[in-house]
């Protein structure tokens, strides 16, 4: 379960991060919030998130596992100079750190971060799963730890592409076909990533695995269709209109990232031998 918590600190991580860049974003327009404040929390979440996906993808591969440790203590204290400056630029915005959900979800990835940092004795190192072969019907492309890495992977995409659940305090007709299904599928979306991330790590059988990432990439299809659609029509927001515009933007382009991380973990699980 070791695993499975840092991952949520990771998904909670990018709630966080997604949601509260597009709030602070949406308010520099009005001058509360100086250039300088917005680029270095834009700089500080960029590392803390490289970081975060850099320790996902080692501790999926045996040769890589050695640089978890450090690449956890270096993230932990990028996330930690992130949350702080959150905090400033909302100070800054008059923006109560109780008005949107995913800010205090933030804090409590970093208490999972400081957890896991400080258990991390209790990781088996992935050593119960290497009871499964790695390479597969590719020959020694290692398909396994490929597989396990490309969910976790698009997972975050997804989370990305439903810019931290935070759209709905910031679209203008909530009513519209359109942004019904997206809000639809990016929650049912979530459950379905955290779901399936807890089935890849406690028990990454072929079978499961395969079922696993082929809901997840159905899920993700339907975020980026419904997505798309609201970036082809520019869904009318209250943010900025260049905010606007870049927010639909990371919407398709996150949600269909994701939708290909899961095809490659989908063909890579078909592809093992066990």
């Amino acid at each position: 379960m070791w695993e499975f918590s840092y991952l949520m600190s990771v998904y909670f991580q990018f709630i966080n991060s997604s949601a509260v860049y597009t709030v602070t974003a949406g308010v520099q327009a009005t001058g509360l919030v100086l250039k300088s404040d917005m680029d270095a929390l834009f700089a500080f979440t960029v590392l803390s998130n490289i970081f975060a996906f850099l320790v996902v993808l080692f501790s999926s591969f045996c040769r890589t596992r050695f640089l978890v440790f450090p690449c956890m203590l270096i993230g932990l204290v990028w996330y930690l100079i992130t949350m702080s400056i959150q905090t400033h630029v909302m100070s800054l915005a008059s923006i109560a750190t109780s008005t949107h959900w995913q800010y205090p979800i933030g804090w409590a990835a970093l208490v999972l971060k400081f957890i896991t940092l400080a258990c991390v004795s209790l990781w088996d190192k992935n050593e119960s799963e290497d009871k499964y072969a790695s390479t597969g019907y590719c020959g020694r492309v290692p398909v396994f730890p490929i597989s396990r890495a490309a969910i976790y992977m698009a997972g975050i995409l997804q989370i990305l592409g439903a810019r931290g659940f935070v759209l709905q305090a910031f679209i203008v007709d909530t009513t519209t076909t359109e942004w019904t299904a997206y809000h639809a599928l990016t929650i049912v979306g979530a459950v379905f990533t955290f779901l399936g991330a807890l089935c890849v790590v406690v028990k990454p059988q072929k079978a499961l695995t395969i079922l696993v990432a082929m809901l997840c990439f159905g899920m993700a299809i339907g975020q980026g269709v419904t997505g798309q659609g609201l970036h082809d029509n520019n869904a009318a927001t209250t943010l900025s209109a260049a905010v606007q515009n870049l927010t639909w933007d990371w919407v398709t382009g996150y949600s269909w990232s994701a939708m290909v991380f899961y095809f490659i973990g989908f063909v890579c699980s078909i592809a093992r031998s066990d």
